[in-house]
C-alpha cells in the first residue's frame, strides 16, 4: 500500500480557518514537500520524515482500513481533510476535520499528518499541539512558483 501521499486540509478562503489551506506530499522515502496557502499568500518548505514516523503512519492507515471510509456527520462549513495515497488513479477519503478524533486509525493518521505539517511550516501552522518528539529533520523554505 505504500505509496506518494497527498494530504489537503483547510482552506484559505475561509474567515473562520486561521492557517489557510496546507497541501503535504510525502514520498514514499520521507521527503515532504508542504505547501500552505493563506489569504496572505503562498509559502513552501522541504523536509525529511523521519522512517518509524512513516512506519506508525502506514500502520494507522492499515488499522483504519484505508481506503474505507466510515459515515460520519459533516456539520455544514466543515472543513474537510482530503488523504490520497498513490495520485490520481490511487484511493481517496474525504473526512471532517473534527470527525476524524473519533475514528480510530485515522485519529493516529491526522494527528501524525498534521504534526509533520507543524513541524516542516516552522510553527507557523499551529493546528496541533507542538510534540516533543522530532518526526521532520532537514526543513528548509522551498521555493514557490507564484
Amino acid at each position: 500500500m505504500r505509496n506518494r501521499l497527498y494530504y489537503s486540509v483547510g482552506s484559505e478562503r475561509s474567515p473562520t480557518d486561521p492557517f489557510g489551506r496546507s497541501q503535504l506530499v510525502i514520498e514514499v522515502d520521507g521527503h515532504a514537500r508542504l505547501d500552505q496557502y493563506t489569504r496572505a499568500g503562498r509559502s513552501a518548505w522541504t523536509g525529511t520524515v523521519a522512517a518509524s514516523a512513516l512506519d506508525k503512519l502506514w500502520a494507522a492507515l492499515e488499522e483504519a482500513d484505508f481506503p474505507e471510509m466510515p459515515r460520519h456527520q459533516v456539520p455544514a462549513g466543515s472543513a474537510i481533510r482530503d488523504l490520497n495515497v498513490g495520485g490520481p488513479a490511487g484511493k481517496s477519503v474525504y473526512i471532517a476535520y473534527h470527525a476524524a478524533e473519533t475514528l480510530p486509525g485515522y485519529n493516529v493518521a491526522f494527528w501524525l499528518l498534521d504534526t509533520m505539517i507543524r513541524q516542516l511550516s516552522e510553527d507557523t501552522v499551529k493546528a496541533v499541539p507542538a510534540s516533543d518528539e522530532k518526526i521532520v529533520a532537514a526543513v528548509t523554505r522551498a521555493p514557490t512558483s507564484e
